[in-house]
């Protein structure tokens, strides 16, 4: 058994005057670490007090035994400790930092050297230990790890700095800027005091502000986003896509797709997903690149709960349009044709039916700033000339009385325009705005609109439900009962469907386990509250991708752009 033990040093005053060292030991209750060791000179103590040397000549050899101070520099892995020997005294012993760091045992799996002091005191032992294997393998094992460690400590400076050039790019991004001033940009961040930045600059050849560390973070920034939003999907019970194609400098074509789903909070979230080149705008091709983007981000498009476009006949076709061939991949799909192009369209033919407004809805629109001038200076001429009465004023009244001419009555605005125009977009929002029987049905989810829930509140609209998505109607009525009885006193408020669809998934009512407990009445608030009745957020990703891809920019690739 070895203990740890506290040695000091004191004189005795021999005879002849002389003073020797003596030591003392004084044993500890707790291990202490032992105060003789190589290099461990500190901060607070930098000149550590050695032992000095008990040399004696071993009777039954050559050599000298005992401790010598010079080992200690000479051998810097080299320490000394007290341990007991077989007849119970206490004995100096030798140790290495490094096996007893890395706990490397010799042959036969022989401790000495690691927690075992080697009790013979001699340096030709300690030489032999240095030409070890053991002792070679617990170099290795400290060399790795001190490479693990400047690894590791030059790894967290590579991520701050890229973090901040993320920071830096990101900038760029929401402002619109080029992405050559990266560069730039980082260099003034770093003469302003921006200090992990600086590592970026490793030499003068060596700058990671080349349009390859632009690229590459880029990439980083779209494989995270996307990351995200695919998790968010993927743990949404059911998801909607709203699309629009639109063409560029006359030849491109893109297909944008955006996403709307249930985050896992229990809202609502819309989300950009892709930007596609076609290389036509046929229902087929667009149908195949909307299918084979939904496949490689494995999305099935059984999930798929609803699909929007601008109504164009692309999308809308009754025989092969993209509506119809997905509905043939997934008959549950409800598709829409966008409310806001709807309205504009009934607009656009309310303004047709009126003669007034025809030559209105031809003009282009003219900026009032370049003819401002001009029309200030006409009608100041027209009415100099006019107050002068010249003599062609003075013929065409002569011609007016002479003829019985007279001016129409003035048109009156309230009765021929805005009342007409009125009584036909009345007309016309009826025509383009009846719905599928699916979409009045799940109306009857909404529950703000009546006070007091009658008991059978919606049964004719919840049967014909169960029978539009599979379910069994049986359940779904029971479910739907129970769970109309249970909101039934709540606040209208709190009756609408995002807060009912939010006893179904906000982490803040997963106590109540109402999922579990109502599975198909879930499944239908997720179905109609994710319906896209607009395409409003496709709409800005051009006009996103318009402000990006200026007439300076014609060459940036869609790759880039999503």
């Amino acid at each position: 058994m070895r203990i740890w033990t506290a040695i000091t040093l004191t004189t005795n005053t021999i005879n002849d005057g002389n003073e020797t060292p003596e030591i003392v030991i004084e044993t500890a209750k707790t291990p202490i670490q032992p105060q003789i060791q190589a290099n461990e000179a500190t901060q607070e103590n930098p000149n550590p007090t050695l032992p000095s040397s008990t040399r004696t000549r071993n009777p039954s050899g050559k050599h000298k035994v005992g401790i010598n101070n010079n080992w200690l520099k000479q051998y810097s892995w080299l320490y000394f400790d007290k341990d007991f020997s077989e007849d119970g005294t206490l004995v100096d012993v030798m140790l290495c930092k490094l096996c007893n760091k890395h706990q490397s045992h010799g042959s036969n799996s022989s401790q000495t050297w690691s927690t075992v002091g080697y009790k013979l005191l001699r340096k030709d032992k300690i030489q032999i230990h240095q030409d070890s294997e053991q002792h070679k393998y617990a170099i290795t094992l400290d060399m790795a790890h001190t490479v693990d460690d400047m690894a590791s400590n030059i790894s967290t400076s590579a991520q701050k700095a890229v973090k901040d050039a993320l920071k830096v790019l990101f900038f760029i991004l929401r402002h619109h800027l080029p992405l050559d001033l990266f560069g730039s940009t980082v260099d003034l961040c770093i003469d302003v005091g921006a200090t992990d930045l600086s590592k970026l600059r490793l030499a003068k050849n060596a700058t990671y502000s080349s349009w390859d560390t632009v690229h590459e973070l880029l990439e980083i920034f779209s494989s995270k986003v996307h990351q995200l939003l695919l998790d968010d999907m993927k743990a949404s019970p059911c998801y909607a896509t709203m699309v629009d194609e639109v063409t560029y400098n006359r030849t491109i074509k893109h297909l944008a797709i955006c996403t709307r789903y249930i985050s896992k909070d229990g809202k609502v979230q819309n989300g950009f997903l892709t930007d596609i080149e076609l290389p036509n705008a046929k229902a087929d091709n667009i149908t195949e690149a909307i299918t084979d983007e939904l496949s490689s981000r494995e999305l099935s498009i059984q999930d798929m709960a609803g699909f929007a476009s601008d109504g164009a006949a692309v999308f809308t076709g009754r025989i092969n349009g993209v509506s119809k061939q997905l509905k043939d991949l997934n008959p549950h799909l409800l598709t829409h044709h966008c409310r806001d192009h709807r309205l504009a369209l009934a607009c656009r033919d309310s303004f047709k039916q009126i003669p007034l407004m025809k030559k209105l809805d031809q003009k282009r629109d003219v900026h009032l700033g370049n003819i401002k001038t001009s029309v200030e200076k006409t009608v100041n001429l027209l009415t100099t000339r006019k107050t002068q009465n010249g003599p062609w004023l003075q013929k065409e009244e002569h011609l007016r009385s002479t003829c019985n001419i007279t001016d129409p009555p003035p048109v009156d605005f309230d009765t021929k325009v805005r009342e007409c125009f009125l009584n036909r977009l009345i007309v016309n929002i009826t025509v383009r705005f009846k719905d599928a029987d699916t979409i009045d049905q799940l109306a009857i989810l909404d529950l703000t609109g009546t006070d007091n829930i009658e008991t059978m509140y919606g049964y004719t609209e919840i049967e014909a439900l169960a029978n539009t998505f599979d379910m069994d109607p049986e359940t779904l009525l029971i479910q739907w009962q129970d769970f109309i009885a249970l909101v039934s006193s709540a606040d209208l408020t709190d009756r609408s469907l995002p807060s009912l669809l939010e006893l179904f998934h906000s982490p803040c009512h997963k106590d109540k386990n109402l999922l579990s407990m109502y599975p198909l009445v879930a499944k239908l608030f997720s179905v109609a509250i994710i319906q896209p009745l607009s395409t409003a957020e496709v709409e800005r990703i051009f006009s996103q991708v318009k402000l990006i891809k200026t007439s300076h920019r014609t060459n940036l690739k869609t790759q880039t752009l999503t």
